[in-house]
């Protein structure tokens, strides 16, 4: 048996949730060099802003997607981003330029990594709900990785 290192359901999940913050933040700083060089785009901060901000957004619609419902929480985000996503609309149809092409691009970096840090979390995510159903009267707990 394996002394568990959170004592708590909730302080594990919030590790867990820090982890997949910071793999996204890696992922997406990792890819956004790669989707500068492909598409010939100057690196300044507005399109590294417009870039984080279409990866949020693909994040976000890859979690709608796979969950089916929103969080009271995520109820101000889905306006927000709502509303980005109608200024961004608004400017492809005035003029496509680096900026919304960006964004776009963006978008469609978040989708795909969102949904396999939730397919790669997810045996681990199952193993921590397992491990805190199953008790031991000396307060071990068996938790495979």
């Amino acid at each position: 048996m394996i002394k568990p290192r959170f004592k708590s359901e909730k302080t594990t999940k919030f590790v867990l949730l820090i982890g997949k913050i910071v793999t996204m933040m890696f992922i997406t700083v990792l890819t956004y060099p790669l989707v500068l060089f492909l598409g010939e785009f100057q690196m300044t901060q507005e399109t590294w802003l417009l870039y984080i901000g279409g990866t949020a957004a693909g994040v976000l619609s890859g979690k709608l997607k796979l969950h089916g419902k929103v969080n009271k929480r995520m109820t101000r985000w889905i306006i927000f981003l709502s509303c980005l996503t109608i200024m961004l609309v608004v400017n492809i149809l005035m003029n496509i330029d680096d900026k919304a092409l960006i964004t776009i691009l963006g978008l469609l970096v978040g989708i795909p990594t969102y949904a396999s840090l939730k397919y790669h979390f997810s045996d681990l995510e199952k193993e921590v709900k397992n491990y805190f159903k199953r008790k031991d009267y000396r307060r071990y707990r068996i938790f495979r990785i």
